[in-house]
C-alpha cells in the first residue's frame, strides 16, 4: 500500500516505463513539484526547523541541472538524454553495454579531479531562476553532495534542503512532520 516514486539521477537515465511497471513506481518529472501540506519556511534568519507557518510549494529535483557552470557535464547531460543516443547504447550487446559504462564512470571520475568545487556546485542564478519560475517555498535537491539547508532571500523567502549522497557509511533522508521538515542522518 505504500506509494513509490522515483526521479532520475545521473546514471539512471535509462530507466523507463518497463521499470515503472515492473516495480510499480510512478516516475517523476525532471522537476516535480510536490502538493504536500502547508509547511513552515524559516524567516528573518531563524532556523528552518523552527519556521513561521507559510504555504510552501516543494519543488524536487535532482539538482544537476542547476549546475550550469560545469559546461561538460550539461554537454554530457544533453547527449546521453537524446533518444537517439539511448536506442543506440541499447541496441549494443549487454558486454559492450558494460564496458561503455565503465569508460564514461572511469572519464566522470578523472573529470571530477580536475573541476574546482565551484563548478561542481549548484550556480546561484539558475537556483533563483527555478524558484522565481515555480514560485516555490522549498527547494530539495542532492547531486552536490553538500547537505544543508539555507533560507535564500528570493521573493517569497526559499528554502533550500540539499541531500548527502548515500554510501555504506552515510545518507540522509527528509521527513515531514506536522509542518516541519527534519533532516534524519545515518551516517556513523
Amino acid at each position: 500500500g505504500v506509494k513509490l516514486f522515483f526521479l532520475h539521477v545521473n546514471r539512471d537515465f535509462l530507466i523507463g516505463a518497463a521499470f515503472a511497471a515492473a516495480t510499480g513506481a510512478h516516475l517523476l518529472p525532471e522537476v516535480a513539484v510536490l502538493g504536500l501540506h502547508p509547511l513552515s519556511v524559516g524567516a528573518d534568519g531563524t532556523p528552518p526547523d523552527a519556521g513561521t507557518a507559510a504555504s510552501a510549494p516543494i519543488l524536487l529535483l535532482h539538482g544537476d541541472t542547476l549546475c550550469t557552470d560545469d559546461r561538460a557535464y550539461q554537454d554530457f547531460r544533453r547527449q546521453v538524454r537524446k533518444p537517439e543516443w539511448q536506442q543506440g547504447f541499447l541496441t549494443q550487446s549487454l558486454p559492450a553495454r558494460q564496458n561503455e559504462v565503465n569508460l564514461l564512470r572511469q572519464r566522470s571520475t578523472e573529470a571530477v579531479r580536475q573541476k574546482s568545487a565551484e563548478i561542481m556546485d549548484v550556480n546561484a542564478g539558475a537556483v533563483r531562476r527555478l524558484c522565481a519560475e515555480y514560485h516555490c517555498r522549498i527547494l530539495i535537491h542532492g547531486h552536490t553532495h553538500r547537505p544543508g539547508c539555507e533560507l535564500l532571500d528570493t521573493e517569497p523567502p526559499c528554502e533550500r534542503w540539499v541531500l548527502s549522497d548515500w554510501e555504506h557509511d552515510r545518507g540522509d533522508a527528509l521527513e515531514t512532520h506536522g509542518q516541519k521538515i527534519r533532516r534524519l542522518d545515518w551516517s556513523q
